[in-house]
């Protein structure tokens, strides 16, 4: 697959990510899927913005650098927690699993996407930059098996090794 492509196909799956987190968000009635959905979506407009300059030629690549954002998905969640009590946290539920396994699937080929396009460039900086995307897109992932886990199963979650999930939701 040619550069051009690689990217027109890279903003394509940006732009639908952006349009899903979106869309879900705003059907949610849980505030905790609903902020983390709507911080995604967020951050694949940034990806979308970063990629058609890249595409475009605007940017000297070397000046490339996604925004370092995702822990943003992390303190997003955990200001929704904080705004609620106990009590309203222990009532939310997985509204619709559905959702965390197609975007769990848009991660991963976004994944081996930005995987197979840092292979193929010879230019440093744009493989930096693009290995950059495939660590964003491994903790948007993260953040989606977090967050799915636990509404979930709150008890296994919180049983669960305290490196692989959010401590500060132990409540």
């Amino acid at each position: 697959m040619t550069r051009d492509k690689l990217l027109s196909t890279a903003v394509d799956l940006e732009r639908r990510g952006h349009e899903y987190y979106s869309e879900h968000a705003e059907k949610t009635e849980n505030p905790l899927a609903r902020r983390v959905l709507l911080t995604l979506a967020e951050q694949e407009l940034e990806h979308i913005e970063v990629l058609e300059e890249l595409a475009g030629g605007e940017t000297d690549t070397a000046e490339l650098e996604t925004s370092g954002r995702s822990d943003d998905i992390e303190s997003a969640a955990r200001e929704v927690f904080e705004r609620f009590t106990e009590e309203e946290i222990a009532g939310w539920e997985l509204e619709d699993k559905g959702v965390y396994e197609r975007a769990r699937q848009m991660e991963i080929m976004s994944i081996r996407l930005y995987s197979e396009m840092a292979e193929e460039t010879d230019d440093e900086s744009e493989r930096d930059f693009l290995l950059q995307l495939v660590e964003e897109e491994r903790r948007h992932l993260d953040s989606i098996d977090n967050v799915q886990f636990y509404l979930e199963s709150p008890g296994d979650w919180l049983s669960m090794e305290e490196s692989k999930r959010w401590n500060w939701m132990n409540m």
